[in-house]
């Protein structure tokens, strides 16, 4: 029997190493690129990123580099001999160079975090069921992984290196006060056999094999974790996990103190040498589902702050699986020991293991007790913690990070016109970031080499000429069609190159910084050319992306490489794409939710070649409904929609025509704005359209005559009974807006200058007058939508076709001049009920679409003026773009959630993000929502009556003689000093809070309306009252 147990343990030995040597016999060495090559390359990468005259004295540099019997011969002769002599020329120096070199902490810099898709379990108990189930999948990999049972993956036909494997279990990451090194433990013979559990800061070793070898079953396993929960339910005081968050050299100098004690030195060596470390996550507050996906990957990327989870981390581990309460889970790992294709593999090994039936529960054996982990901590120690503490909780508060599923189409779209999903996504990338910024950046996508032994990865470098021009040509209306398409395939074929080069080992990162670090070795200086600004700015990764492709919709996130970067991840799925997108608060150029907006956009519209002959989709957006085909058309955009409308025209009907052609059935025309001319041009001039019903959106049908913000930031020094100056000259009707500027002081001139407005309305006579108006009754139904006061179109009734008098009172369409004479059709199609115009008003505005202003209550009535909330205040978003401080006391008319916001971002590092503050303030109000069950509009607006000092003191002096004296408070600095103080509570309350900046807001105008005095500002309130009644 003994015999037998012995010979099975060495078949599985055995078969172990020969399945090791047999990966290693087919995957080839890692060949050294040819000097000449990767100079050429990088100058080549270099060219859309540099001015000319620079781009010229690098070439210089680089040329004297490579010159024969130079330095770059030098040091390329070593790197060959080195790639003879080792097992790899360039790994070990990555590894070092790129990971346990760097002193930026581990926590958001340099561990990435998988977040996989939400488990159907909302407790403890469910949490505990699933954490066995991994558990149990976990060890059932290692198992294949060390008999040698894991099947070899190929790349182009071509097998990979899988060495990563066996590294990723029993290792961990050691600090050091100059550098870092990497232990592992897992012998092939008498390993560890256990894991780390950490509940609530405490930490336990778990042992997850019986004596004889065999893994627990899950029944066992789920009842130790149950034992480790009845352990742990009080949270520990001192987080010790936080330590490994810090900056590498302070926690090397701590982890060295850490070690002194004997029973620190023993829990830290479990935690080092355990298999892996499953984090029981504490529930978090609830929120919407649209940032459900970010804040859950935040939660596993950094724990959410020393106030939430961040404890439960120990970031040197290798592998970390973390699971929460609410469902959800996912994986963080260290890159020195795993790279993202062996980690998803795993992944993919875990799901599918937990689709299986859950095994019958065996007869429980006595199991010995999990071990808890104790720490004595001294002074010392404790203050490391400490400040350990602050400096996490400010580099989470420092990270922006939003992640969304673009849901349109997915990687099988692009493959329809033989387009690389990847190089499609990446061109997507970089029109957006250009979009954001006006430049292209060095940009890192990062290519597996595990095609070769040993291999880990290289980068590929973006941006290119082909995807200059094509950046370029994109938003540039008099770029055909054709030429886009054709400009996209080269950039995509381009970048597909890249990539090729890359997976084959003939990238040139990797190679560069060979040549960089062989010098070093040599003991010679750094070789001018990395020295020089352009190899700086080549190394400066704003961009840096990644893809991750799983069979689940998970999503990867990491942080910036560069302080004024951003971090792009993405995993294709046949019809959706996961992104995620990680910036830095602190840079005021970087917007993370901005650029994942813009990305949204961009990757919808760059999806042109869907028909490439005969739709112009290089300005469409394609969704699905039932029963209908909806196209977006995305033209003249930002500055091109100033061009002449009748150029807009030619430009929308090349779209709409071929639409219109593949639509038996006929289609419905929906036009916003400024497009609703447009549209009535298209309709007017093509003689054969098939347009059932021209829905019109808020649409200056009738011309526009009014001072809104958007006309004074065109023509800041005019006002608009100056404007018809410009517009009515032939200079001026080669801007939009002056096509339909329709002066009713002015009415002769208009009549004659106008080239767009007046000629649509007949109200000037031209040839094709009785054409057009034939070709736009063709229409069997005109809806006209407009809203009063919209602040946009002025008079709002022009959307129905009504007008100013030279008295500037509106006279409605019924009986206005072209009306009346029937000029271009309108009286015609009111001739017949059936056919009339259904003209019909916006519904009411609600604030984010869920809160109406209608029953809102000024009680006190001394503010009612200065409380903007109602009526023509009523708005969608708290973001109007009014110039309130351009005039003294204007900032009453200033939407009071405007306000509010605006005052979110007076002070600290939220100054200028105002998209972070908007979902703050929309956040808190949701929460009051919850909690009191009130409008939160009537919540603020109570809070800033109670919260209003009435009497406050002034200083009065006279001839050096000072004193206090009280004054009344005008209203509207009531509600200045109103909005301050609850903004100021907020954010104080906030600071080093577990509750979130929403929740601490929330709490203030719930108490503030109640008049509480747990109140920050009912308190200052009442302090300033008392100190002014003092010196009455």
């Amino acid at each position: 029997m003994i015999l037998e147990k012995l010979s099975r343990a060495n078949l599985v030995l055995r078969s172990r190493k020969a399945f090791v040597r047999q990966a290693h016999s087919a995957v080839p060495p890692q060949p050294v690129p040819p000097l000449a090559q990767t100079l050429q390359r990088y100058l080549r990468a270099l060219e859309p990123l540099l001015p000319s005259d620079e781009l010229e004295h690098t070439q210089k540099m680089v040329q004297r580099f490579g010159s024969p019997g130079g330095l770059g011969e030098r040091l390329q002769k070593g790197l060959d001999k080195r790639a003879r002599h080792t097992h790899n020329w360039i790994t070990d120096w990555w590894i070092q160079w790129a990971y346990l070199e760097s002193r930026q902490p581990l926590a958001v810099h340099s561990n990435p975090a998988i977040s996989l898709p939400r488990r159907d379990f909302s407790d403890w108990r469910g949490q505990l069921v699933f954490a066995s189930k991994l558990i149990s999948a976990v060890l059932d990999f290692k198992a294949r992984v060390d008999s040698g049972r894991l099947s070899v993956e190929y790349m182009r036909g071509r097998p990979l290196c899988l060495e990563l494997f066996p590294q990723l279990f029993s290792s961990c990451r050691v600090p050091g006060p100059k550098h870092d090194h990497v232990v592992h433990y897992g012998r092939p013979r008498r390993g560890p056999t256990h894991i780390t559990v950490v509940r609530n800061y405490q930490f336990f070793q778990l042992d997850v094999y019986n004596s004889d070898g065999t893994p627990l079953t899950q029944s066992q396993i789920h009842a130790q974790l149950c034992r480790i929960r009845s352990q742990s339910w009080k949270t520990d005081k001192e987080p010790m996990g936080i330590l490994t968050s810090e900056h590498r050299h302070t926690w090397g100098q701590a982890y060295n103190r850490l070690l002194q004690d004997k029973v620190n030195k023993e829990s830290v060596r479990l935690i080092e040498k355990g298999l892996f470390t499953l984090c029981l996550d504490s529930p978090v507050m609830r929120i919407s589902d649209e940032k459900y996906a970010s804040r859950m990957a935040a939660q596993i990327l950094h724990g959410g702050g020393t106030y939430s989870n961040s404890g439960n981390r120990w970031f040197d581990k290798t592998l970390q699986f973390v699971i929460g309460e609410d469902g959800s889970w996912g994986l963080l790992y260290e890159q020195a020991t795993a790279e993202g294709p062996p980690i998803a593999t795993l992944l993919h090994h875990i799901l599918q293991y937990c689709k299986k039936a859950d095994t019958v529960r065996a007869p429980l054996i006595p199991l010995p007790m999990p071990k808890k982990l104790y720490f004595y901590i001294d002074p010392a120690i404790k203050w490391d913690i400490e400040m350990a503490k602050q400096n996490l909780d400010i580099l989470i508060n420092d990270l922006d990070i939003t992640c969304f599923n673009f849901q349109r189409f997915g990687k099988e779209f692009p493959k329809q016109f033989i387009l690389s999903p990847n190089s499609f996504i990446q061109l997507a990338i970089q029109l957006a970031y250009y979009r954001v910024h006006s430049e292209v950046c060095a940009t890192c996508d990062i290519a597996s080499l595990r095609m070769f032994r040993g291999g880990r990865t290289d980068y590929i470098r973006s941006p290119t000429n082909q995807m200059l021009s094509f950046i370029q040509a994109f938003d540039d209306p008099s770029v055909s069609r054709e030429a886009k398409v054709e400009l996209l395939r080269e950039a995509v074929e381009t970048y597909s190159q890249l990539t090729d080069q890359a997976l084959q080992g003939q990238g040139i990162d990797r190679h560069l910084l060979g040549l960089k670090l062989q010098a070093i070795e040599e003991g010679l200086s750094v070789p001018r050319m990395f020295m020089d600004t352009a190899y700086g700015l080549a190394t400066h990764f704003k961009l840096r992306t990644g893809q991750v492709p799983t069979n689940t919709d998970s999503v990867m996130c990491f942080g910036p490489l560069v302080p004024d970067g951003y971090a792009v991840c993405y995993n294709p799925q046949s019809d959706h794409v996961h992104f995620s997108v990680t910036a830095f608060n602190c840079c005021e150029e970087t917007n993370a939710e901005h650029l994942a907006l813009t990305l949204e956009s961009v990757v919808a519209q760059e999806a042109f070649p869907k028909e490439t002959a005969g739709r112009p989709d290089c300005c469409g957006r394609y969704l699905s409904h039932p029963g209908t085909n909806v196209s977006v058309i995305d033209l003249f955009d930002r500055s091109a929609s100033l061009l002449p409308l009748w150029k807009q025209v030619e430009g929308f009907k090349e779209a709409i025509y071929p639409i219109m052609q593949n639509s038996d059935d006929g289609v419905n025309l929906i036009c916003y704005s400024q497009g609703g001319l447009i549209c009535r041009g298209i309709l007017s001039v093509l003689p054969d359209h098939n347009v059932h019903s021209f829905i019109s959106l808020s649409s200056p049908q009738a011309g526009q005559y009014g001072d809104t913000d958007y006309l004074k930031y065109l023509f800041p020094k005019f006002v608009k009974s100056n404007i018809y100056r410009v517009c009515y000259t032939s200079l001026g009707q080669r801007i939009s807006i002056c096509n339909y500027w329709n002066d009713p002081h002015h009415r002769e001139m208009y009549v004659n200058s106008s080239d767009y407005l007046a000629l649509l309305n007949n109200e000037r006579p031209h040839p094709n007058s009785t054409v057009w108006k034939e070709n736009f009754l063709r229409i069997k139904k005109l809806v006209l939508i407009g809203g009063p006061d919209d602040g946009v179109i002025m008079p709002w009734q022009s959307s129905h076709f009504g007008f100013y008098d030279d008295n500037e009172t509106v006279v409605e369409m019924k009986y206005q001049d072209a009306f009346l004479r029937d000029l271009f059709g309108l009286k015609t199609l009111m001739a017949d009920w059936e056919t009339a115009p259904a003209v019909a008003e916006t519904p009411e505005i609600k604030l984010f679409g869920k809160w109406s202003t209608d029953d809102v209550q000024i009680n006190d009535i001394s503010l009612q003026d200065y409380i903007a909330v109602k009526e023509k205040y009523a708005k969608y978003l708290p973001h109007s773009g009014g110039r309130y401080a351009a005039k003294r006391f204007r900032k009453a008319q200033c939407p009071i959630v405007e306000r509010l916001t605006n005052s979110m971002m007076m002070h600290g590092r939220n100054n200028g993000k105002k998209l972070m503050t908007v979902r703050i303030v929309k956040h808190a109000f949701e929460i009051i929502h919850l909690l009191t069950g009130e409008n939160p509009l009537q919540v603020l607006v109570n809070a800033i009556i109670n919260s209003g000092p009435r009497e406050d003191s002034t200083r009065i002096g006279r001839a050096g003689t000072v004193r206090r004296q009280a004054v009344d408070v005008s209203p509207l600095r009531r509600v200045n000093q109103a909005i301050w103080l609850l903004c100021t509570g907020a954010r104080e309350a906030a600071f080093r809070n577990i509750k979130t900046i929403a929740e601490c807001l929330a709490d203030e105008l719930i108490n503030a309306a109640k008049g509480s005095s747990n109140s920050y500002a009912i308190k200052k309130k009442d302090e300033l009252e008392r100190v002014a009644k003092s010196n009455r």
